[in-house]
């Protein structure tokens, strides 16, 4: 899976360089996106890491803002993050040089309670140094349903 995220972002890199204004000296625009679109909830016992994917290699620091959405499912009940939500929002860090980033999804209540359950964590705003675009998946729904999504990488 890890050579499969990385040759489409390689694939992805090449193709948005491909379509550059040459006389754009800033050069790609930086992407983040989720790594996947939707996760089963009941087959995480105890936590997880959530993973962002980037169309390059950070050249700064910088901040992703996340919201929280949740049907039947309780903040620090059901479930918690590693960094802790305020206000139904995470802010997960860009470090420069990192091609990814993660935050930890942990299930406190398993086995589950009940199969209608669902937490949907959306990028609302990317805090990047000469700004940044959300594009690719910009949610991730973790649901008690099997997964929804589809099994092909964003293009970011």
């Amino acid at each position: 899976m890890k050579i499969y995220t990385l040759l489409v972002i390689l694939f992805t890199s090449i193709f948005l360089s491909s379509c550059n204004d040459e006389g754009s000296p800033e050069g790609l625009s930086f992407v983040a996106a989720f790594n996947e679109q939707s996760m089963d909830y009941s087959t995480i016992r105890t936590q997880k890491e959530i993973k962002f994917i980037f169309s390059k290699v950070a050249e700064n620091d910088g901040q992703i803002y996340l919201t929280i959405n949740t049907k039947n499912a309780t903040y620090n009940t059901d479930f918690s993050t590693i960094p802790s939500a305020e206000n139904n929002q995470i802010i997960v860090p860009i470090k420069k040089g990192e091609s990814s980033t993660t935050f930890t999804f942990k299930n406190l209540i398993y086995p589950f309670d009940r199969s209608d359950k669902k937490v949907e964590f959306k990028i609302t705003k990317i805090d990047y140094p000469g700004g940044a675009i959300i594009q690719g998946y910009t949610s991730l729904v973790l649901s008690f349903d099997r997964s929804t999504g589809g099994s092909i990488s964003p293009e970011i």
